[in-house]
């Protein structure tokens, strides 16, 4: 989830007509509200400019996008052009390349029914 988020992030210009410092983002493996695994997206600026709700709107795209961008990356593991982030609060930990293709492809499966 982490490393999408990343990804996720790192593409939302090329949908969203933004900076990537224009988003910040989140993810847990389980979250109090959804009960269930969970990647957030917001606006970097208080009180919203629509970013995320416009990133809402194009989400199979932003998906599609955010797997090619992963899984087109030639690095083993993953690396500072796929799932790292020079902003990440967390030291870039835990990422997982390989998992991350392997959701988004659920994900994108998903929400195309």
């Amino acid at each position: 989830l982490h490393a999408i988020e990343h990804a996720m992030i790192a593409v939302a210009p090329l949908h969203a007509m933004c900076d990537p410092r224009d988003l910040g983002g989140v993810s847990m493996l389980q979250h109090r509200d959804t009960l269930e695994p969970t990647i957030f997206v917001y606006d970097g600026y208080r009180g919203g400019i629509g970013l995320s709700e416009k990133l809402y709107t194009l989400l199979p795209a932003l998906l599609v996008t955010t797997l090619n961008l992963i899984q087109d990356c030639t690095c083993k593991d993953g690396c500072p052009s796929c799932i790292y982030s020079s902003k990440c609060g967390n030291n870039n930990e835990p990422l997982d390349k390989q998992a991350a293709v392997s959701l988004l492809k659920e994900l994108i499966a998903c929400v195309k029914k």
